[in-house]
């Protein structure tokens, strides 16, 4: 595959609700990859005309490199990875790997309850909603899996496997924004990481974000101040790159 086929469009939804197209835009955007966007209005009369052309099953998010088109979010990722290996989709070490590729094809078909009960809205208000037993399994399973990952890659920077965003990443980040914008009750359960600085580095769209998340105190696991702060600046670069 040749990165030089032509150039790279990404057909999505509104970012503020369609967490699949959030996925494969911010992680392009975090590996500084130069797309244009194509936003499609979701659930609308004239959409399946719209995506008719894709063969993507009037689903979204939808690449364009050339002419060769890949729909389905990790597959994407995963064409992107290989196409530009610079990006470095997944950890270097091959046990960390093996453990990112796992998680990330684990959100990709499982989380059910949590996807019903605590659906992606960025413009809601934050309140807190009323957990189910389903839900509440699925919230610890993920808390399980972020605590999994910073354990093993030993606080070494802010991300799940380290200083660098991976595709693992890109996954997990619009649940953190579920568990902000839903205020699940996950208080108390992982020690504070340190506090945003201004200006910081989480780049997404063609801005960068007021704050970024600073690496963790020696001994932390990602926690409820990652998941909050996290949730608030994405939700604000969305809403000023207008969805």
């Amino acid at each position: 595959m040749n990165p030089n086929d032509g150039k790279l469009k990404l057909v999505i939804g509104n970012r503020n609700y369609s967490s699949w197209s959030l996925r494969a835009w911010l992680w392009m955007r975090q590996r500084g990859l130069v797309f244009d966007v194509v936003r499609v209005p979701l659930f609308e009369e004239g959409t399946d005309a719209l995506l008719q052309g894709y063969f993507s099953g009037s689903k979204v998010p939808v690449l364009q490199h050339g002419e060769r088109i890949i729909w389905d979010s990790l597959a994407i990722l995963e064409y992107l990875n290989e196409t530009f290996p610079h990006t470095k989709g997944w950890p270097e070490q091959a046990e960390e790997r093996a453990f990112a590729r796992c998680i990330t094809a684990e959100m990709h078909s499982s989380f059910h309850a949590l996807r019903d009960a605590l659906p992606m809205n960025c413009r809601r208000p934050v309140a807190p909603l009323e957990i189910s037993r389903d839900v509440q399994q699925d919230i610890d399973r993920v808390l399980a899996i972020w605590q999994r990952c910073r354990e093993a890659s030993q606080q070494q920077g802010p991300w799940l496997f380290g200083h660098n965003f991976t595709i693992a990443d890109a996954f997990f980040a619009p649940v953190v924004m579920r568990f902000h914008t839903y205020a699940a009750h996950i208080l108390g359960v992982f020690r504070e990481t340190e506090t945003y600085l201004d200006g910081g580095g989480l780049e997404i769209g063609n801005g960068r974000c007021h704050r970024r998340i600073q690496h963790h105190r020696p001994g932390g696991v990602v926690g409820d101040g990652f998941i909050k702060d996290m949730g608030i600046s994405i939700t604000q670069e969305i809403r000023q790159r207008g969805a």
